[in-house]
């Protein structure tokens, strides 16, 4: 009777330590979704961080240098992020009426005369990977200087502008930007 008293503790034991073990390797996880619309979530894949965004059809691999993600929101089709080390980052999606129009063309068309820029100066225009690729940077006011950058995949039906204070993170984000099916 004792043995079998100690083996049911020991088991219950076991799945406690189980339970104990999940639960607290993924609370980080669970307080980071827990502001965010359904089909916007974090997971792990091993050691690395993922922020998928169904809705619009994206992952990001969040960059080793930020050492997690601090917060998250999901406002008006954006995502804004902050790294555990105050690294700060927006990722907005537009959809497209134009497929085959140019990065440039739709930002100097739809983006520039809207008064969203105080200064705008273009300083970047180039292809990573396969993507089209168009920088700005702007004054904004007592944040000092930020930076936007325009992708967009040929043929693409989206473009998604990603926005930080600094342009290290943006092109940080950029390379670990996965594009998943566009709607």
């Amino acid at each position: 009777m004792k043995k079998r008293k100690f083996v049911f503790f020991l088991v219950s034991l076991v799945f406690l330590c189980f339970f104990l073990f999940f639960y607290f390797k993924d609370k980080e996880i669970r307080e980071l979704n827990k502001n965010l619309p359904q089909g916007v979530y974090f997971e792990k894949r091993g050691k690395e961080l993922f922020l998928i965004n169904k809705l619009d059809g994206y992952e990001l691999k969040i960059p080793k240098s930020w050492e997690g993600v601090r917060e998250v929101r999901y406002v008006d089709n954006g995502v804004h992020l902050e790294g555990k080390n105050y690294q700060l980052l927006s990722i907005f999606s537009y959809s497209l009426k134009d497929k085959n129009i140019s990065v440039e063309k739709w930002v100097s068309k739809e983006v520039i005369p809207t008064g969203k820029f105080v200064e705008p100066k273009i300083i970047e225009k180039t292809k990573i990977s396969f993507y089209e690729v168009i920088g700005i940077k702007d004054f904004g006011g007592m944040m000092g200087e930020l930076f936007f950058f325009y992708l967009k995949r040929p043929q693409g039906s989206r473009i998604y502008e990603f926005l930080s204070d600094s342009k290290e993170v943006v092109k940080e984000a950029i390379v670990n930007f996965i594009l998943k099916n566009e709607k």
